[in-house]
């Protein structure tokens, strides 16, 4: 987690004062390493006693090891140029910047079938179905992924929940009624957002069982799934493109849609049978 990510986590824990002291950061990332600790201080009419209390409420020695990780963020925030510029320039025409993309492409793919065997489809494929209700999880862009699968599940018959994990009142609801019967699928890729982690250690706390839709078993949400699906999505200019994660949703949902194919069929023969009573009724 970068210092951001860390101030959030432990924003319940804080002082009123604190939490100030942490809201300012969050929101003046850009200034906090060119400011001394007088000059924060003075910023925002609190102690230095109480923003050096504040750097030990998240886990850091000294305003100074603060300033450090504002700067580490920073520089984080700027690989993506850096590693766009880097890109083209090593490109010689646009036949090089086609033929290297497609090799990545086809690479991500390669390592999509070899950490992803048929067996560990068809287990997913199992805990879906046999699930009473599916949580789907994720923040920032991974929510529109859950999104769309919730969109796919909805359609071939499986209850499903796409979480809002910005709101803890509309979430909080779900948990609280979720049981073992119940499985949540979280998702995310790096930067893995605080508010998926967060949850993630809930559900191992609670003992909820969950599966990881990642880029790693390394990955932040992997440790206590039943299951870890891994997509990576290396690409020659920008980090993280979505193109091998719908790949790998794709697969699942034909091969959890063949599990389920003698009931998704008398399903949808259900749904046409009353498709064509409203057809029927509109053109008269």
């Amino acid at each position: 987690m970068n210092i951001v990510d860390i101030i959030k986590v432990n924003t319940l824990e804080m002082s009123k004062k604190q939490r100030i002291i942490g809201d300012y950061m969050v929101h003046n990332q850009g200034n906090i390493p060119f400011m001394s600790l007088n000059e924060l201080s003075r910023e925002l009419e609190v102690s230095e006693v109480t923003i050096l209390n504040f750097c030990k409420q998240i886990g850091l020695e000294s305003f100074t090891e603060l300033k450090k990780a504002f700067q580490d963020l920073i520089k984080e925030k700027l690989r993506i140029p850096v590693k766009m510029k880097t890109s083209l320039e090593e490109l010689e025409s646009t036949k090089d910047a086609y033929t290297n993309a497609i090799n990545i492409q086809k690479m991500n793919f390669d390592r999509l079938v070899q950490n992803n065997g048929l067996q560990k489809f068809e287990e997913a494929s199992t805990a879906i179905k046999n699930a009473r209700k599916v949580y789907l999880c994720g923040m920032g862009v991974s929510q529109f992924i859950s999104q769309y699968l919730m969109s796919r599940f909805r359609s071939i018959g499986i209850d499903t929940v796409a979480m809002d994990l910005e709101d803890f009142s509309l979430y909080g609801h779900d948990l609280v009624n979720a049981g073992q019967e119940d499985l949540f699928i979280l998702i995310a890729f790096p930067d893995y957002s605080v508010e998926t982690i967060r949850l993630h250690d809930y559900l191992v706390k609670e003992n909820m069982r969950f599966m990881a839709i990642t880029n790693s078993e390394e990955s932040e949400i992997a440790p206590g799934a039943e299951l870890v699906l891994m997509a990576e999505n290396k690409s020659l200019v920008f980090y993280n493109f979505l193109s091998n994660t719908f790949t790998l949703l794709e697969i699942l949902l034909t091969v959890l849609s063949y599990a389920i194919k003698d009931d998704l069929m008398e399903n949808l023969n259900k749904i046409f049978d009353t498709q064509g009573f409203f057809v029927d009724h509109k053109l008269e």
